[in-house]
């Protein structure tokens, strides 16, 4: 009888419990923690990343899991889809978005970023050849509106984003000159056919010991300026027409005689006097009496320098080759060779204080061709070595093309080296007007200037041509007061490639 009650009374425990059991089991059992999930930003993004200066409309995107609220900051506040979703603002500042998104339990953030572009005011120069100013040019920044050069050149434009492309255009002369991809704030954009300012000149006459078949050169030199003359074998005299333009009226320097014997192929194989003085010329003058005697003249000792032309390729001749005296920053020339030139190079030069030389040598290829000066070389300098840079090639549009118009794109192969290209575009009348570009690239188009009154004429016949200045590391440097230094060789050493030129013809209108 124990053993029946004990048996029913555990069975009873058994249903109990599984009953029990039975009672708390749910058909959609819940984990106490997934009511507060993780929360997981999948993916938050500005679209576009970068806005102009005056602003712009961006997409704000976000994809979230695990979140019962998202709340986007600034200026948008809690959105109605947590999960995913965009919506639209307006920027025009630097702007740094930030999702917060939650459940009861658990958070997550994250940070998108959009920047708007910040204006600068560009204060530059529009010059000349000769550094002078060039007033009434008008001064064109993409997308601005033009702004003309005042009596002094300065220009300013306000609110430009950089890099920025800027043409500067003289109407009177049919040119324009556009720098592509500039940054710096301060441009110098050079008129590249020449001098604006006023023709000056003036008359230097004088005598030195006559020199039957040897070579007196007479030179005057100021500065970076440097003008000469040769004596006359019979009676030693000379005339040194120097012209210069700009406001400057008189330069002071020094006068200086130099004679020498030429070799067979044409340049001083023995210098054998030597003399300067003091001078001062101004603006319409003639200086007389400037003679030299015998006893003035001394005779310097020769130097040699030697070296090597290093050619772009072995399908290029070297073709010329030039020496130069230099005085501070002017280079004078004193003589030449042409013809089918060796690699090696050597030159007699005098032993002068406070003298160094320039070297200029060039190498041809058909219809290309290239040059390099290197300067500042002292008398006595041995393993000089001038390297001549491949010049830029043109592909299209081919020669005599036809029916070219500004949206006919330029296409050439860039030279080697690192330099600056300066594509000219040139009319064959004086009533069509000249285009010059400089870029880094490999190709351009013909700035649309007819707003300007330099619109391409209908069927006009052009020629187009590249040309590579070098060293320039960017527009930059082209955009620079040193620029005009350096392509007048008064201020380091330069190269330039040429390209061959091909012709074209404008579309009808």
């Amino acid at each position: 009888m124990r053993t029946i009650l004990k048996l029913s009374i555990t069975l009873t425990v058994i249903m109990l419990l599984l009953f029990t059991q039975g009672c708390n089991k749910d058909d959609n059992p819940t984990n106490p923690g997934d009511e507060n999930p993780n929360v997981t930003i999948v993916a938050f993004s500005v679209s576009p990343s970068a806005v102009p200066v005056q602003g712009d409309s961006v997409t704000v995107s976000w994809e979230v899991t695990g979140a019962t609220s998202v709340i986007i900051t600034p200026n948008i506040g809690t959105v109605a889809t947590p999960a995913s979703g965009s919506v639209k603002v307006f920027v025009n500042s630097t702007t740094s978005f930030i999702i917060n998104a939650s459940n009861a339990a658990n958070s997550a953030s994250a940070t998108a970023m959009v920047n708007a572009a910040s204006s600068t005011t560009i204060n530059g120069f529009a010059k000349d050849f000769a550094g002078e100013p060039i007033a009434g040019a008008a001064i064109l920044v993409d997308g601005k509106q033009a702004v003309t050069t005042s009596s002094d050149g300065s220009f300013t434009v306000q609110d430009v984003l950089t890099p920025y492309n800027i043409t500067m255009i003289l109407g009177n002369d049919k040119l324009a000159v556009k720098y592509m991809q500039v940054t710096k704030t301060n441009p110098t954009l050079l008129y590249v056919e020449g001098f604006t300012g006023s023709n000056n000149s003036a008359t230097i006459t004088g005598s030195v010991p006559s020199a039957s078949g040897k070579v007196t050169r007479v030179f005057f030199v100021s500065g970076d300026k440097s003008w000469y003359a040769t004596a006359s074998q019979s009676n030693g005299n000379f005339t040194i027409n120097a012209r210069w333009n700009g406001s400057t009226v008189s330069y002071s320097g020094k006068l200086y005689v130099l004679r020498w014997t030429n070799g067979s192929n044409g340049l001083p194989s023995e210098y054998d006097a030597y003399g300067e003085k003091t001078l001062t010329i101004s603006n319409g003058g003639t200086f007389s009496n400037n003679n030299f005697s015998s006893g003035e003249l001394t005779d310097p000792a020769d130097n040699n320098i030697t070296g090597t032309v290093i050619k772009p390729s072995s399908n290029y001749n070297i073709s010329n080759r030039a020496l130069s005296i230099n005085f501070g920053n002017s280079s004078t020339y004193i003589g030449s060779e042409s013809g089918s030139l060796s690699e090696n190079l050597s030159f007699t030069v005098p032993n002068i204080a406070g003298a160094s030389f320039g070297i200029e040598a060039t190498a041809s290829d058909n219809n290309k061709r290239s040059t390099a000066y290197k300067q500042n070389i002292s008398g006595g300098t041995n393993g000089v070595s001038i390297p001549i840079e491949m010049p830029p090639q043109l592909s299209l549009p081919v020669d005599n093309a036809s029916g070219v118009d500004t949206s006919t794109t330029f296409l050439y192969n860039q030279g080697t080296g690192s330099g600056v290209n300066l594509v000219q575009i040139v009319g064959s009348s004086s009533s069509y007007p000249d285009y010059f570009v400089f870029t880094k690239s490999n190709s351009v188009t013909i700035p649309n200037l007819s707003s300007q009154g330099l619109g391409l004429p209908s069927n006009g016949d052009y020629s187009w041509q590249v040309l590579q200045i070098s060293p320039l590391n960017s527009v930059d440097d082209a955009a620079s007061e040193s620029f005009i230094s350096l392509i007048n060789k008064n201020s380091g050493d330069v190269g330039a490639g040429v390209s061959e030129d091909y012709d074209f013809r404008t579309k009808s209108n």
